[in-house]
């Protein structure tokens, strides 16, 4: 019997940012955390796209998470094991287990 796997769709996705993809990662989970976390620890991140209206219109820190707050979004951290890390801003995250074949 094959080893079960689990996949993961998002909705609503407003921004996502990816790191250490060696198309070898193995993901340990995606769990979700404060848009607060996200934005304090990608401080620099964030900073920058401003200029450039990412992810979205918005003067300053507070009114950023207030937007996303107003529109039922919710930040996911991926935890992996191995190569890729980051996070996803969306409103919804489902996983579904499957087996593979």
């Amino acid at each position: 019997m094959s080893a079960p796997s689990t996949l993961t769709f998002c909705s609503r996705a407003v921004a996502y940012h990816f790191e250490h993809d060696d198309f070898q990662t193995i993901l340990f989970d995606i769990v979700e955390a404060s848009l607060e976390d996200i934005h304090d620890e990608y401080e620099p991140f964030f900073s920058e796209g401003r200029s450039y209206l990412w992810p979205l219109d918005h003067g300053s820190k507070e009114s950023l998470l207030r937007l996303m707050r107003e529109q039922e979004i919710r930040a996911f951290d991926i935890q992996s094991s191995l190569g890729l890390s980051g996070w996803i801003w969306a409103r919804d995250l489902t996983k579904i287990r499957a087996h593979a074949r």
